[in-house]
């Protein structure tokens, strides 16, 4: 439910992407989808925000400290997560579930 009434306005990525060049949606937008164009402007975007923000924690914190864990994103709150994890639990019920948590096992119970 939240797939649909919460990160569908927020596109495909959970995760938003900083360099047009290298997004995912850059094969769509080629293609003429208007909404890959919308998210490689929205990556621009991304990307001089990420660029402010290092240049604001290089000048006043432990960048170093701050990043060796791995570097700063910009969560964009899309479908991708919830759409992975939606495919997972289909093939979990369908093929991986074990006896109990498999549907298949309940559906040849039953007839």
């Amino acid at each position: 439910v939240a797939m649909a009434t919460v990160h569908w306005e927020h596109g495909w990525f959970a995760i938003a992407p900083s360099d047009p060049s290298t997004s995912t949606a850059k094969v769509l937008a080629d293609t003429g989808v208007e909404a890959a164009k919308q998210s490689l402007e929205n990556s621009a975007e991304v990307g001089k925000r990420l660029d402010a923000a290092r240049g604001i924690l290089r000048e006043h914190g432990n960048y170093g400290w701050l990043t060796e864990k791995g570097s700063f994103v910009v969560l964009n709150n899309g479908i991708e997560f919830a759409a992975t994890y939606t495919l997972m639990l289909l093939s979990l019920l369908f093929t991986g579930g074990g006896r109990y948590f498999s549907l298949d096992y309940w559906l040849k119970r039953l007839f």
